[in-house]
């Protein structure tokens, strides 16, 4: 019984493993911010450079919501004023235990471009 309860745990602790990933497109650093602007149907109509992607997959139990707060914290962390969602995909994946497709979102972090 204890076996199956270690291997159950595990199980779940391995389909459950959400990932938040950040690709820059430059090796400029940026200071962390504290606000970050979604763009969901629309661009920014401030002046912008993109600064890399994000991209998060989601894991067996969370949806798309703890998916956008998942990449708002990232692009924070990256210094980005906004993510532009760009698109959502499915990815197919495989483990010993599990297999099947997961939901990813890809977004733009963008930097705002000084104003003068």
């Amino acid at each position: 019984m204890n076996r199956f309860i270690i291997l159950a745990v595990l199980i779940v602790g391995l389909i459950s493993c959400s990932t938040t990933t950040f690709q820059p497109f430059t090796n400029q650093k940026y200071t962390p911010t504290k606000k970050v602007d979604l763009y969901t149907d629309e661009k920014p109509s401030r002046e912008y450079i993109e600064i890399g992607r994000i991209i998060v997959g989601e894991d067996a139990f969370t949806g798309e919501t703890h998916m956008v707060k998942w990449a708002i914290e990232k692009a924070r962390k990256v210094g980005a004023d906004g993510l532009i969602w760009v698109r959502d995909a499915k990815t197919f994946y495989a483990t010993k235990f599990y297999t099947g497709e997961v939901k990813e979102i890809i977004f733009i972090a963008i930097k705002y471009k000084e104003l003068k």
